[in-house]
This record gives C-alpha cells, structure tokens and sequence, in this order.
C-alpha cells in the first residue's frame, strides 16, 4: 500500500512491521464489508462489533461524512493526524515536561479549562490509558 508524505508524517513503507499490521488490522475491522473503503454504514456495525458507542459526532465520523468514505490511504492520513493531534495534548498536559502524565497533571490540564475534576476523577481517566499500573501515562 503506497501512501503518499504529506506534512511532517511519515510514508507507510518507513513504519515498523507492528505499526503497519496495526494499521492494516484496523482498517480491515472498520471496512465491514471489504470493498476497500470505510463508509459510514460500515462504521455503525463496526463499532456495534467492537463494543464502542456509536456517534455521528465522532472524529472518524465526521472525516467519513464530509468525504462520504475513507480509503486506505485517507483512514492513514487521519490516523496519523488524530496521533499527532493526541500527542501534542500529551505535551501539553505534561507540565513538568517528563514525558510522563499523572493525575495531578490531569486534574490541572481541566482547571486550566474551568473544568473542576477530582484526583479520584482523574485517576479512573489515567486507568484507561495506564498500561502497568503506575498511575501514569508515559507517552
């Protein structure tokens, strides 16, 4: 699969093994029907299959409907957008620039919004993402 540079992203081919199986993998699970491009209908029954609510309003959602469907390349260009995009609130919510984020982190990242949640609150949030029971995310 050829996908093009665009910006500061990477092309397809310079990914690990891992990451490109990762990719694939997805594409394939949100393509129910495998005619080489996710529509919205396609989204529907992949993320009833998945166990995810399913709402129009979400990113991935949003791309589909404004370009009535995703082929490979254009679910790749998204992916790397939507990481891109992830990453650069990781940093913003690492205050002390550790490349690591705890709750406390979180609970300040939300103040700095008038968004009052308690460390509790925040720890539930970091549990999803914490991979080895740290109360941390390391990104």
């Amino acid at each position: 699969m050829a996908v093009g540079n665009q910006n500061n992203y990477s092309k397809f081919e310079e990914l690990s093994d891992i990451e490109k199986q990762r990719l694939v993998t997805l594409f394939k699970q949100l393509d129910v029907n495998n005619d080489g491009k996710i529509t919205a209908e396609d989204l529907v029954v992949a993320f009833k299959e998945m166990g995810i609510p399913y709402t129009p309003d979400g990113c991935i959602q949003v791309r589909v409907e404004k370009m009535g469907s995703l082929n490979f390349n254009d679910f790749f260009h998204f992916i790397q957008e939507s990481e891109q995009r992830l990453m650069d609130l990781f940093k913003y919510m690492d205050e002390n620039r550790d490349g690591i984020i705890d709750a406390d982190e979180i609970v300040s990242a939300f103040a700095q919004y008038h968004v009052r949640i308690e460390k509790e609150e925040a720890l539930v949030l970091l549990k999803r993402m914490d991979k080895d029971d740290s109360q941390k995310y390391i990104f």
